[in-house]
């Protein structure tokens, strides 16, 4: 994610489309894994970066 963000602000574009994720990914240990709420919160922690990351470039 930092990464991601990093080059986002090299290349001239802000990251800011990248924080949806970023507090998604924030909220993760709250959730056990194995559970239902553990895999839908990763579902939308990657959809959340797909599209960030598709809007930054």
């Amino acid at each position: 994610m930092l990464t991601s963000a990093l080059l986002a602000r090299r290349a001239g574009r802000g990251g800011g489309a990248l924080l949806p994720a970023l507090a998604l990914l924030l909220a993760m240990p709250r959730t056990k894994p194995g559970r239902a709420g553990h895999w839908r919160l990763a579902l939308l922690v990657s959809a959340a970066f797909a599209w960030g990351a598709r809007r930054v470039w």
